[in-house]
This record gives structure tokens, C-alpha cells and sequence, in this order.
């Protein structure tokens, strides 16, 4: 992922894990049109983690209707194309990664003392 110059993404983890990378994407969405219909009124966009972070588009998100061949080519073509674009677009998603914790403290110790505290066991320190 690091040695990419654009990915062309799905919505979901993986997402995060460009952008830790300092890969700048553009993220794909498609389900079926039964599924959309169902749970369209409950997804709100934009969908990509550090977009709604960032309370902004960072990457592009074509989703449904809007996923179409030719609208994911011309965003990835526009990031291949434009050296100030891909590093504005790792800026910007590195930033909304410092919003949602990156370099904070460890998930997983934070995590282990929630449920220590929970139980109220001592921390062993």
C-alpha cells in the first residue's frame, strides 16, 4: 500500500488502512439493489471512516448509482494525473486519522483497561 501512487478502494477497513499508508484513494460502493433499498434510509454519507471524521470529503466515495466505471476511472486518472492532489489528499486523510486517535494511546491497552476498570481489578503497574 505505501508503494502505491492511487488506490481505487471498497468502503471498509481497508480504507483505513491506505490511509495510514499515506495512500490516497477513491472508494467504491456497490450492493445490491434489494439491500440499498432496505437499509438506504439508514446509511448517511459519507461512509469512509476518516471522511466522517474529517466532517469532510477527503476521498471521493462513489456509491450505488454513482459507482460507474467511468466516474471511479476519471477520479483515479485525476489522482495519477496531479502530484498536489495525491499529497493535499494524504494531508488532508492523515489529519482526520490524528482526529480519530492515530498515535494516541494502544487500542488493545486501552481496551484491556476499560474491561479492568469494569471489573475493577487493579492495575497491575
Amino acid at each position: 500500500m505505501k508503494a502505491a501512487t492511487v488506490a481505487l478502494a471498497c468502503s471498509g477497513t481497508v480504507t483505513i488502512e491506505l490511509a495510514l499508508a499515506g495512500c490516497p484513494m477513491v472508494v467504491a460502493y456497490r450492493i445490491d439493489a434489494l439491500t440499498y433499498a432496505l437499509v438506504n434510509w439508514l446509511v448517511r454519507r459519507p461512509i469512509t471512516l476518516f471522511n466522517i471524521a474529517a466532517k469532510a470529503v477527503i476521498a471521493p466515495e462513489f456509491i450505488q448509482e454513482d459507482c460507474t466505471g467511468h466516474k471511479l476511472a476519471v477520479a483515479v486518472a485525476e489522482r495519477l494525473d496531479d502530484p498536489a492532489l495525491r499529497a493535499a489528499q494524504t494531508a488532508q486523510q492523515f489529519a482526520a486519522l490524528d482526529l480519530m486517535g492515530r498515535g494516541g494511546p494502544d487500542p488493545s491497552a486501552a481496551a484491556a483497561q476499560a474491561l479492568l476498570n469494569l471489573i475493577r481489578v487493579p492495575d497491575p503497574k
